[in-house]
């Protein structure tokens, strides 16, 4: 009944297993009938680990008393020689193993029996615990689940690997209280020491601190790739073999973090406190006070600090706390705080100033300051020592600097491919112009993010490079503002074909035939648009005329051509507009023309 009650019934250990501030129940049978008042009970409880911290007898009352933030029992049934016993243990008692002595009192004597023992966990169930979660399907996913997913890998490629928490697997609640008297084996066991043990925050520094100790610690972390005197930290899958291994044989060789989170979500989960294991990726190593990380590069994109102050991804582990207690100088806010075995050489003693402790934070809080000191290492530090150095030599324009901070922002793959591109077209037309045109281009890579932008504003530049005239910037300019104004594949085809055009025949017939086309592509874009139709049979003449012209030019079979081009002129127009009469006369005057040709 009691291990159903206390949701403690998944424990392989034949003692009793109990979450404080919630009533659990003893039966005793004497040798002959319970009598009181004559005969009295008094119950000893204390740390079997420590018993010489004993706490003051509990006497058993025959009548409930009211609920009290101590120890308490009370006699709840007798029948004969059987008497019921039901015992209450305070909201702030010490999570630990305990036994239970019984003192039997009568009027010629007075024996002493120990009935056993039972361990007290953490309970999330109640209300007024410290780590209290409200819904039942995250007590059920961060108490009482034996399996999860770890997260590693990189942002752009993350794998998963299944880990086997196995907190209530045989030995490892023994195993987790041995981690906390391990902590306590230097202390003479005083009040204040065993005390400790009452408060989740306090027990979550001191497993903290044994995790990864390389005297005594429960596995010894290794990033070095060397792991020939140990095990590969890859090849753990589960808790439960390390801490069995730690137990028999001490510190275990080898783990990584997520190894360590993983650890430490069992032994929390298997005391009762909630937890998860977090991965974040892309973990600035190193930052100041501003959480800001600074790495330098030259300019062939090699690092020159002596080590990485970016991390791929970083694994810890995140426990629930509801409420503190009142008498706390800095209580804690009500959620998720991180825990993790190696934070303090991370973030060098700064978090002491926030909460006074290098292991313990907000979870959130500590993951939005990992991510943003990652983002300003990515793109503003390295838009300053690559922009500010070379353009501002140059340009001391904090416009444009501004402009190729946003395009690394956005592109840090890309960006220093095409910055060289722009660096180059600046120091070879440096006008307002140039500057004009490279903010069109980065506007045009802002609409559209794909390697087709890209190879089309290097087609521009070159083209500038061969023709450097206002009027091919003009023509640029154009082809960019109409982009934005009307984004599709057809326009983007066309331009990248205008400038193999320009490229093959650098003259005015090619543009003449660019602005015709645009003026066709705007009538198909806004038929009922007059203003459109008037230009259309304002420049068809002349679109006409260039076309035929740069066909023949190209392609020197003139009646051919000709005919192919006018043909496919008034069946396209034709096509767009069936009930005009203009489009009407024209294709059967060109017919009929068509038909005269091609039997002279």
């Amino acid at each position: 009944m009691n291990s159903q009650d206390h949701r403690t019934s998944d424990f392989l250990t034949p003692h009793l297993v109990v979450r404080r501030g919630q009533p659990f129940y003893i039966s005793c049978t004497f040798n002959r009938n319970f009598s009181p008042p004559s005969d009295s009970l008094a119950l000893e409880h204390y740390i079997a680990t420590f018993p010489a911290h004993v706490s003051p007898p509990v006497t058993v009352m025959p009548l409930a008393m009211p609920e009290e933030d101590d120890w308490h029992a009370t006699c709840v049934s007798q029948l004969g020689p059987t008497v019921i016993i039901k015992i209450r243990a305070p909201l702030r008692a010490v999570i630990g193993r305990y036994r239970l002595k019984l003192r039997i009192n009568t009027l010629t004597s007075c024996k002493q029996l120990v009935l056993g023992e039972f361990y007290m966990l953490f309970n999330p169930w109640h209300k007024e615990d410290m780590v209290y979660m409200p819904d039942e399907a995250d007590r059920r996913e961060y108490v009482l689940c034996e399996t999860g997913i770890v997260y590693s890998g990189t942002a752009e490629r993350r794998s998963y690997r299944p880990w086997d928490y196995g907190q209530f697997e045989e030995d490892i609640l023994d195993i987790s209280m041995s981690l906390l008297d391990k902590v306590l084996e230097g202390s003479k066991g005083q009040d204040e020491d065993i005390c400790l043990r009452a408060e989740v925050i306090s027990i979550s520094k001191l497993l903290n601190t044994l995790m990864v100790n390389k005297e005594s610690g429960v596995i010894l972390g290794n990033w070095s790739g060397k792991y020939s005197d140990g095990f590969n930290p890859t090849t753990w899958n589960g808790s439960a073999s390390i801490l069995r291994r730690w137990k028999q044989n001490g510190t275990v060789r080898y783990g990584q973090c997520w190894v360590i989170a993983g650890l430490l979500c069992t032994v929390f989960r298997c005391l009762g406190i909630p937890s998860r294991v977090v991965t974040c990726f892309e973990v600035a190593r190193r930052f100041d006070r501003q959480f800001v990380a600074d790495c330098t590069f030259q300019l062939d994109g090699k690092s020159m600090d002596d080590h990485s102050n970016l991390w791929n991804f970083r694994s810890w582990t995140d426990i629930w706390i509801a409420h503190t207690p009142i008498e706390d100088e800095i209580p804690l806010q009500k959620g998720w705080h991180t825990v993790t075995s190696s934070l303090s050489s991370v973030l060098k003693g700064i978090i002491q100033d926030l909460c006074k402790s290098v292991d313990f934070m907000n979870s959130e809080t500590l993951t939005n300051c990992m991510r943003t000191s990652c983002r300003i290492f990515r793109t503003l530090y390295l838009s300053l020592s690559f922009s500010f150095a070379i353009l501002l030599f140059r340009y001391p324009s904090l416009s444009l600097s501004f402009s190729f901070a946003i395009l690394l922002f956005r592109y840090p793959s890309l960006s220093l491919s095409f910055s060289s591109f722009a660096i180059l077209f600046l120091f070879r037309y440096p006008f307002p112009l140039s500057l004009s045109f490279s903010s069109f281009a980065i506007l045009f890579l802002f609409r559209y993010p794909s390697p087709l932008s890209l190879s089309f504003s290097s087609f521009a530049i070159l083209l500038l490079f061969r023709y450097p005239s206002p009027l091919s910037l003009s023509f640029f300019s154009f082809a960019i503002l109409l982009l934005f104004c009307y984004p599709s594949s057809l326009l983007l085809s066309f331009f990248s074909f205008a400038i193999l055009l320009l490229f093959c025949y650098p003259s005015s017939l090619s543009l003449s035939f660019f602005f015709s086309f645009a003026i066709l592509l705007l009538l198909f874009r806004y038929p009922s648009s007059s203003l459109s139709l008037s230009f259309f049979l304002l420049l068809s003449l002349s679109f006409f005329f260039s076309f035929a012209i740069l066909l023949l030019f190209r392609y020197p079979s003139s009646s051919l051509s000709l005919s192919f081009f006018f043909s496919f002129a008034i069946l396209l127009l034709l096509f767009r507009y069936p009930s005009s009469s203009l489009s009407l006369s024209f294709f059967f005057s060109f017919a009929i023309l068509l038909l005269l040709f091609c039997y002279h």
